[in-house]
C-alpha cells in the first residue's frame, strides 16, 4: 500500500499548562510535532492568541472552575511550577 499521500489524523487536543516555561515550551513543540493539537495554559492575560487559554492555577481551587478551560481538551499535561514564592504566586499554592 502506498502511504506517500496519506495524512496523519490528529491525536487530540491536549491542555499544556506552564507553556510558557521553559519545560512547557519543549512539551509544546513535542506535542506539535507528534501531531497534538495543543492549547498553551497560561497565566490569564488579555489579549491572547488562539492556541492560549488562561488558567489561574493558585485561584481555581473547584473542579467547576477549570470547566471552561477544559472544554474541548482530551489530555491535560502539567508542566506549571514556580521556583521560589513571588508576590501573589506561593510555591504552595501552585504545586
Amino acid at each position: 500500500m502506498d502511504t506517500t499521500d496519506a495524512v496523519e489524523p490528529r491525536r487530540g487536543r491536549v491542555l499544556v499548562l506552564g507553556a510558557g516555561g521553559f519545560i512547557g515550551g519543549f512539551v509544546v513543540a513535542a506535542l506539535r510535532g507528534a501531531g497534538w493539537d495543543v492549547l498553551r495554559g497560561l497565566r490569564p492575560r488579555a489579549p491572547s492568541a488562539a492556541d492560549e487559554r488562561g488558567c489561574d492555577l493558585a485561584g481555581w481551587t473547584r473542579p467547576e472552575d477549570w470547566l471552561p478551560s477544559l472544554s474541548g481538551v482530551d489530555a491535560v499535561v502539567n508542566a506549571a511550577g514556580l521556583l521560589r514564592d513571588r508576590r501573589g504566586e506561593s510555591l504552595a499554592a501552585v504545586h
